[in-house]
């Protein structure tokens, strides 16, 4: 048997210890490494850098996510908000007339300008595909001091309510009389004297009568309007009942007030008559107002004011049903008709 020296066999031994306790205890291993990284400062110094780098790269990335869902929140903030204009706003718009009417009578408010005609891509197309047909029409069925067959075409109040919430425009489309008549609404009460009235158009007086495609009227400050102009009255929540009024003569100061209401009128009787016009995609409601009371020489033709009520996105035939046949004013004859508008003209009566 070889024999080894002493102080070899020691060596040995403690080499393999060394070793031993090196693999078993991580933080002499790191001692190690730490010993061999100062014994080479170069690899020290990448070895922090490294370091650094993948700190600012996870600062980089908690900065970018946290910027990301800060832009994510004002985008959807900003959806939300516009979603709310989008629901409060009227889809109607357009540009105000060049003359707004100064006439103000009962000191009344007034709802919104007068905007012009053909302004916006709704009252162009009422201005284009519609007004032409529904002059020719009123001008057959409403002439002048033609009486108004007014046993099928008055107008029931109790039953102008919406059923849903509305954007509600009024357009001018004519009339003929010797009167400035003011036209407005009121939907909590009937006529001025209840309620809240409002005017539509302080001074419905035009340089012409009714619409004529080769005559463009110019607008002054005793005939602010054109056929085709409008009001817009704004977005109506559902269960809003509307009820018009015409104050005769109002812009020169008449007081005699007529609303579609007739138990809201000194004579008793409707001073009102109304009907559908169909157009594209959404039916208008016609009225037509007499200026007169009966004691005074009415004759009942009721084209002294003629306007168009446009509710979106209610067809008016929702607003109303045929009344019970007991009721004396039996509603809107022309209702129940889906007819083009060719057809209709040429077959409706007065």
């Amino acid at each position: 048997m070889t024999s080894h020296p002493v102080s070899l066999k020691f060596n040995l031994t403690l080499g393999l210890t060394a070793a031993f306790l090196a693999a078993a205890s991580p933080v002499a291993a790191q001692s190690a490494d730490r010993a061999k990284l100062e014994a080479d400062p170069a690899k020290l110094e990448e070895q922090a850098k490294l370091a650094e780098m993948a700190k600012l790269e996870e600062m980089a990335k908690a900065e970018y996510q946290a910027k990301l869902e800060e832009e994510q929140a004002k985008a959807e903030s900003q959806a939300k908000l516009e979603e709310a204009r989008a629901a409060d706003k009227t889809v109607f718009a357009g540009e105000k007339s060049p003359v707004q009417s100064s006439a103000n009578p009962f000191k009344l408010d007034i709802v919104a300008p007068v905007m012009a005609a053909a302004s916006d891509e709704t009252s162009t197309a009422f201005q284009k595909e519609t007004l032409p047909g529904l002059s020719e029409y009123l001008q057959k069925t409403l002439g002048d001091k033609v009486a108004g067959d007014d046993s099928r075409l008055l107008l029931d109040p109790s039953k102008l309510k919406l059923q849903e919430k509305s954007d509600v425009r009024v357009y001018f489309l004519g009339g003929e009389t010797k009167y400035s008549n003011t036209l407005g609404f009121n939907t909590t009460g009937s006529g001025v004297f209840s309620g809240n009235p409002q005017l539509i158009f302080p001074d419905a007086t035009s340089a012409v009568s009714t619409y004529d495609p080769a005559n463009d009227p110019k607008r002054s400050s005793s005939a602010p309007l054109a056929p085709g102009d409008f009001v817009n009255l704004g977005r109506m929540d559902a269960g809003t009942l509307l009820d018009f009024f015409l104050i005769s003569n109002g812009a020169n100061g008449g007081s005699d007030v007529f609303s579609t209401n007739p138990s809201a009128n000194k004579d008793g009787i409707s001073h009102a008559i109304a009907f559908a016009y169909s157009m594209a995609n959404s039916p208008l409601l016609v009225i037509g107002f007499e200026d007169l009371y009966s004691w005074d020489g009415a004759d009942r033709d009721f084209n002294d004011l003629l306007f168009a009520i446009d509710i979106r996105p209610v067809d008016p035939r929702d607003l109303t049903a045929t009344p019970e046949p007991a009721m004396a004013t039996t509603l809107f004859g022309l209702l129940g008709l889906a007819m083009q508008r060719r057809a209709r003209r040429s077959t409706a009566t007065s």
